[in-house]
């Protein structure tokens, strides 16, 4: 499961890589991370309303530990992943230099 969480960052990461460029790829996967681990964490403790606590992919992947699974936050992780993979090559492919 942890695997599949990865796939999705860094296909959010492959996607900004293709489309803006690849000096701002690291910052926004690696970003988006940070900040799905402090709210998962320091959100409770915040009193954050709910809305803002469902924001990490985190919270939607159930509980693997005891072979629960959430199978929507799967379908997104996946659609993540490949989607920002697909994004990723449509923007390389936009500007192409051999072109």
């Amino acid at each position: 499961m942890i695997g599949l969480y990865a796939a999705a960052l860094a296909g959010i990461g492959v996607a900004f890589g293709g489309i803006v460029g690849p000096g701002v790829a690291t910052a926004a996967s690696g970003g988006l991370a940070i900040a799905f681990y402090l709210v998962d964490t320091l959100g409770a403790a915040l009193q954050l309303p709910t809305a803002i606590l469902d924001l990490p992919l985190t919270r939607h992947l159930g509980h693997p530990m005891i072979g629960t699974y959430d199978p929507a936050g799967v379908v997104a992780c996946f659609v993540l992943a490949v989607g920002g993979v697909m994004l990723g090559a449509w923007g390389i492919q936009r500007r192409d230099v051999g072109r």
